[in-house]
């Protein structure tokens, strides 16, 4: 079985870990440091903590943006439900949204038309590899928090993708582009809002700020692997980016449907999402029987979840009723990317 989501692990990254290992040094140490100083010049923020986990690293952020009970943050359905936990535990009312007709993300009108007093934050996130322009939505909100995941480094023009928020959140997870096994990291541009961040996780050389800290730094055995993630993850891109064209050339063939990038949107290949007519389901098991496993991009959309009404989310609804995921990797071997390919050339 070729399975959706593998992580794209090379020899080298273990050489790495076995250095590291090697040194004695297993909690937050000169690997971590090494690995936020390219994760900064990665995406293009002056400043990055890197931390054990995905949750953290969101949790710190929601921690840093100073959230009290009832207020409002704005996310759009189709996200990680992990944002929705950790909203809700903090008993913090999460502001759903649908997504733009002719986009994979709200428009920044309807970001504006869910504002309210009680608003402290808008999380775009940026899904599929696909990117967008942040700089329509941070002008609407108090803080702008994004989850720069699967696009770490992307441009939008002459910008790198989040570069102009207040915070970014990245995952490091074994099935995403950058894994560390377990890990994440939050970025900012802002020295305030670092020092804020540090002292959250008791990483501040400031004795005056003790009052709240997270036990949440990523230890160096995990940077260490994150650091030669880094080094390769420009050649890995371009691989994923030749197999992407292949599917696609068989999508075209097919007369199928891929998700292409929309105006004033830059893409990288960490997924490969396709649109389906048929039942999913069909889908799943036409791929199932040829060895290959594809997935939705998310279990149930945020909507969903909270049990909203499915006719306020029409877009999110067309999308999650249509969209599946198709395996896409690095390490893919010739014959695995054909057999992949031939089978998306005849489903439609």
């Amino acid at each position: 079985m070729i399975t959706a989501q593998t992580p794209s692990i090379k020899r080298k990254d273990l050489e790495y870990v076995l250095e590291s290992l090697m040194s004695e040094q297993l909690e937050y140490g000169t690997f971590a440091k090494k690995f936020e100083e390219k994760l900064s010049e990665r995406v293009g923020c002056r400043y990055s903590l890197s931390v054990n986990s995905y949750y953290s690293a969101i949790d710190i952020t929601l921690e840093a943006i100073n959230l009290e009970e009832n207020d409002e943050i704005i996310i759009p359905s189709f996200a990680p439900a992990i944002y929705l936990d950790l909203l809700l535990r903090r008993k913090v009312k999460p502001v759903i949204i649908d997504i733009d007709e002719n986009s994979y993300f709200p428009s920044p009108e309807q970001v504006g038309n869910a504002v309210t007093d009680k608003t402290k934050a808008f999380i775009l996130v940026h899904n599929f590899g696909f990117a967008i322009d942040d700089t329509p939505y941070k002008e609407r909100v108090p803080f702008l928090i994004e989850d720069i995941t699967k696009v770490p480094g992307c441009f939008i023009g002459s910008k790198k993708v989040g570069s102009q928020a207040d915070f970014c959140i990245a995952g490091f997870q074994s099935s995403e582009i950058i894994t560390t096994g377990e890990g994440g990291a939050v970025f900012s541009n802002s020295k305030r809002n670092y020092q804020t961040l540090k002292a959250i996780t008791g990483n501040s050389q400031d004795e005056l700020i003790q009052n709240y800290k997270i036990s949440c730094l990523i230890p160096d055995i995990n940077a260490a692997m994150g650091v030669s993630q880094l080094s390769s993850l420009d050649h890995r891109l371009e691989l994923r980016k030749a197999i992407g064209q292949i599917y696609e050339n068989s999508l075209i063939k097919s007369k199928g449907s891929c998700l292409v990038p929309r105006e004033n949107e830059n893409r990288y290949y960490s997924d490969f999402p396709i649109q389906v007519k048929s039942p999913l389901k069909d889908i799943i098991d036409f791929f199932k029987r040829a060895g290959i496993e594809v997935i939705r991009p998310f279990t149930k959309p945020l909507h969903q979840i909270m049990g909203l009404p499915l006719e306020n989310f029409s877009n999110t609804e067309h999308l999650y009723l249509s969209t599946l995921l198709v395996p896409i990797n690095s390490n893919f071997m010739k014959k695995d990317v054909m057999h992949i390919s031939k089978n998306l050339s005849v489903i439609f």
